[in-house]
Parts: structure tokens; C-alpha cells; sequence
């Protein structure tokens, strides 16, 4: 196993999160608004209200058929107030497992609820082998005011070390992750989806925290994984985790009609 020397800085939010603190944050300056630890998780309702992000981990061989599938239903989508951001056929595997051959597409939804109502009632859509069987599809909550268009994504999927603390090491390591970014970081990524809220709607994609940075191009994202911040919040999430998948997709837009 790995070890760890964490800096000085990790180290004090390491002690944040031992003392078993609970969050309360108002909207921050990068337009992220949290909640506490105590928050949605508890009660669905309040978590089905909320904005997410749809996403859909396809067979790579099927590329098309996702790709027309989604196309076909874009009105649907629409009907929903719902956006597609795009579809990506290759992703670049920074660590971790993703499985092999496998690509994403991303759409946004106002509520959770309204993309579940999407994924069971649009006719081809709710049929268990649409696209393929085995489709892998979740929910995932905004942690930002609203969705983004840039393009570049970097997807973390962590399984947290200690199951009975997940929730509360999750939210928290989130709450340090914002107290700690520099205005220069802001600028260049924008947080969108970071929690241990996911709705698994169909397949067996599990995951304790999802993170979801977005960038416009490659240069911002390089800039975010030099800084110093995210390199000591990266020693931690290392501590606190089982294991870390991350991945990096450029999407490519899927257009409408």
C-alpha cells in the first residue's frame, strides 16, 4: 500500500475532518452553493429537485447507436428543459479503473427528477436494452448555480476507506476542497458536481464521491493540476479513499435537429 507524507496545510484539514465538524456554507465566490453535512442526503425529495447532470457509460462499439439514440429523443429532451452537452468515444484513463472500451455521454436535466422521467418514460429510451444491454446511467447532483458548456471534463469516482463515515468525509473534504481554492484556480475550473449524492437510475456504476471539474481547453486544466492546492487536497482524497478513478473526455457535441 502507499504511503502518504501529508503537507502542513493537508494535514490541518485532515484534523478538520477527525473532529467530526459539520459545514454550513453559504453561495462562494466560484458560484457554489453547498450544503451541510447534514444536508439533501436524508430526505429524496429535496434531492430529486435538484439539478443534475445525466450520465450515460456506453460500449464504446456502440458509439452510434448512443449517439442516434440520444439524437432521436432530443425533443423529448427539450420538452424537459434539458440540454445534451455531448458524447466523447475516448477517454484518457489518468488513474485508477474505468472499464476498458467504454465511452460517456453527458446530458443535463433541471431536476433529477425530470431526467429519471426522461430515462423511464420516453418510449425506446425506458427499454431495458436501449443503446445496449448493460448500460450503465446515473444522476448526479450540481454542486454550481447551473451547467457549463466548456468542454473538457475530468470525472473523479472515489470509493471512501471508511463506509460508515462516507457521507460525512465526503461533504466535508468538499467544504475544504472550496476554503481552500486560489482565484486563479476559479477562473481556470469550474467544480461542477462534487458529492456522495448519485441516483444509480440503470447499470451498477457505484461510487461514495463523484467529482466533476470542467475546463475550456487543455491549458486551464494543466494549470489547475499544477497548483498547489489541488496537489495537498490530492495527498488527502489519497488518505481518505479505497480507491480513485479519474478520467479526462473531451465531448464532442451531439447536434440537435
Amino acid at each position: 500500500m502507499a504511503h502518504y507524507t501529508l503537507t502542513s496545510r493537508a494535514k490541518r484539514v485532515m484534523c478538520s475532518i477527525c473532529r467530526c465538524q459539520i459545514f454550513f456554507l453559504k453561495l462562494n465566490d466560484c458560484g457554489i452553493a453547498m450544503t451541510s453535512a447534514l444536508g439533501s442526503a436524508a430526505d429524496p425529495l429535496a434531492l430529486d429537485e435538484r439539478q443534475c447532470y445525466l450520465l450515460i457509460r456506453f460500449h464504446s462499439d456502440c458509439a452510434s447507436k448512443c449517439r442516434v439514440g440520444i439524437h432521436s429523443n432530443i425533443r423529448s429532451i427539450h420538452a424537459r428543459k434539458g440540454h445534451v452537452l455531448g458524447l466523447a468515444t475516448r477517454l484518457e484513463i489518468a488513474e485508477g479503473f474505468w472499464p476498458l472500451n467504454t465511452g460517456l455521454a453527458v446530458l443535463y436535466f433541471p431536476t433529477i427528477k425530470s431526467a429519471v422521467s426522461w430515462m423511464e418514460e420516453t418510449p425506446d429510451v425506458k427499454e431495458p436494452n436501449w443503446i445496449h444491454p448493460g448500460l450503465d446511467v446515473i444522476a448526479v447532483p450540481l454542486a454550481a448555480a447551473t451547467f457549463s458548456k466548456r468542454p473538457l471534463f475530468v470525472f473523479q469516482n472515489t470509493t471512501i476507506r471508511d463506509p460508515l463515515n462516507r457521507n460525512k468525509y465526503a461533504k466535508e473534504y468538499i467544504s475544504s476542497l472550496h476554503q481552500t481554492r486560489s482565484s486563479s484556480e476559479i477562473a481556470a475550473c469550474l467544480l461542477v458536481v462534487a458529492g456522495s449524492e448519485v441516483r444509480s437510475i440503470r447499470g451498477r456504476w457505484e461510487t461514495d464521491l463523484m467529482l466533476v471539474h470542467q475546463f475550456n481547453n487543455a491549458t486551464d486544466m494543466r494549470r489547475w493540476k499544477d497548483s498547489q492546492s489541488h496537489g495537498q487536497h490530492r495527498e488527502l482524497l489519497h488518505i481518505l479513499s479505497q480507491s480513485i478513478m479519474t478520467v479526462i473526455a473531451a465531448l464532442r457535441e451531439i447536434k440537435d435537429r
